[in-house]
């Protein structure tokens, strides 16, 4: 695996990349990743009409019978691509090991990849137009893919790193290769008329004023367009050299579940990361609310015993994240003679990464309560008023006291609502002190609803 090729050269990539994400002080955001062009192995494959559970076995069998690999060597990502009297399936097939080595590249740096895709996959999507053939130029390769309907038919990699050839052979290579890869799109039927796709140039070395490419534009019988990706990008940005990224962000935005199946629409992009290297989401939010709306329930002026119980669970946290490292370099030194050790050292480390992300989100949740009590209780509450007790009501919270007037209390209401911390607050119930509706100037008891903003949850 590359991994492990790269571990004996001594090139530590993670840490490289983990150093370049330190100095741009990115650390937290959605990952995803491509896969190489010939790591993933495509095939198009017509199946009877078959739903329920026998769909995905069948998928399965007839996947394998069309590659030279056994099931446990492979991953295998597939959709549905119906038609009127047929249906096919669009199969993508990688090496589990190679998943797993790349993988473990991304996790050495720090970072949890959320998703992952075909390169062929994502160049067809930033080409902006179902049928065309997308010829993405890099310093040393070129890659060729045929896209029909949105996904990549056929692929083809040209490899110049080793080769003397000048602009003008290269350029005469790079014809007679998309010359090649557009007959795999001919009808045999001699009947048909056969229609020429497009070209698009993408890539680092797509520039007109590169002789390869002058060359090719003079080789090449095909139509060829500018790159026009369905995306808005600032002005002068090179996007035919960031075409991948701009097909990964794209393939990124549709998730299955967002399709709508009573539209006959193109299904996503293939996401080709397995199950076992998906990240599990934590209800962290969730969590924090109810425990604190919880404790204000028993004790709704004791904020002293609150803060200090969550002072206790972040130095365990913090003392489990020290163990967590010890552990991890314990691994290290136990990975020179024992590479067995690796499952071990992995689990420690994405623990570590998980707890760190735990608290953040807990320390930015209890900031946040601790703000709207300051409000309540001290802020929004003139020297008029008294409070009684803070009680969560659902999602909200319900105040209780008593004011001198009721002039008073309503003015405490309109002192609430005046901070963004607070959606709303009304006052639900006043009555005077012998329990009779009073009047603007008699003392009062009142209870007031506090509405709470909804915050977005995080992405999973």
């Amino acid at each position: 695996p590359l991994h492990g090729l790269l571990e004996e050269l001594g090139i530590r990539t993670g840490g490289r990349l983990r150093g370049l994400l330190d100095q741009a002080g990115i650390r937290r955001g959605r990952v995803v990743m491509d896969f190489s062009l010939y790591t993933t192995l495509m095939r198009h494959l017509q199946v009877p009409k078959v739903t329920g559970r026998y769909l995905e076995p069948m998928i399965v069998s007839e996947v394998l019978d069309a590659i030279p690999f056994e099931q446990k060597e492979v991953d295998i990502s597939w959709h549905l691509v119906k038609g009127q009297d047929e249906q096919s399936v669009f199969a993508v097939t990688l090496p589990k090991a190679r998943v797993d080595s790349q993988v473990r590249l991304i996790r050495d740096s720090g970072l949890l990849p959320a998703a992952a895709y075909s390169k062929a996959n994502v160049l067809a999507l930033a080409a902006g137009i179902p049928n065309a053939i997308v010829v993405h130029l890099e310093q040393t390769q070129t890659a060729i893919v045929l896209v029909s309907n949105v996904d990549p038919q056929v692929v083809h990699q040209l490899d110049f790193a080793q080769s003397e050839s000048g602009p003008e052979e290269q350029g005469e290579t790079i014809a007679r290769a998309v010359d090649q890869v557009a007959g795999y799109n001919q009808s045999f039927d001699p009947r048909a008329q056969n229609v020429q796709l497009p070209v698009i140039l993408t890539g680092e070395n797509s520039a007109e004023s590169n002789p390869v490419v002058q060359n090719l534009r003079q080789n090449l019988d095909w139509e060829v367009r500018a790159f026009t990706p369905p995306i808005k990008c600032p002005e002068g940005f090179p996007v035919e050299q960031y075409a991948t990224n701009v097909g990964l962000l794209l393939a990124d935005r549709v998730q299955p579940e967002e399709v709508d199946k009573d539209r006959d629409q193109q299904a996503p992009a293939l996401d080709l990361l397995p199950k076992r290297h998906q990240p599990i989401p934590l209800p962290t939010f969730q969590t924090a609310v109810f425990v604190t709306l919880f404790l204000l329930a028993l004790h709704p002026f004791n904020l002293t015993d609150f803060v200090q119980a969550q002072e206790i669970q972040t130095q365990a946290i913090s003392r489990e994240l020290q163990i967590l490292r010890q552990q991890e370099k314990k691994h290290d030194v136990i990975l020179i003679n024992h590479e067995r050790s690796q499952v071990g050292y992995e689990s420690a480390r994405d623990q570590t990464v998980e707890l760190q992300a735990l608290m953040a989100d807990l320390g930015g949740s209890v900031d946040t309560l601790l703000a709207r009590l300051n409000i309540i209780t001290h802020q929004a509450k003139p020297n008029t008023v008294s409070l009684l007790a803070v009680a969560p009501s659902g999602n909200n919270l319900t105040v209780m006291g008593g004011a001198q007037s009721y002039a008073e209390a309503l003015r405490y209401a309109a002192n609430l609502r005046s901070y963004d911390l607070i959606e709303d607050a009304r006052t639900v119930q006043i009555q005077g002190s012998s329990g009779r509706e009073v009047d603007e100037e008699s003392f009062a008891n009142f209870q007031v609803k506090i509405t709470l903003p909804v915050e977005d949850e995080p992405e999973e």
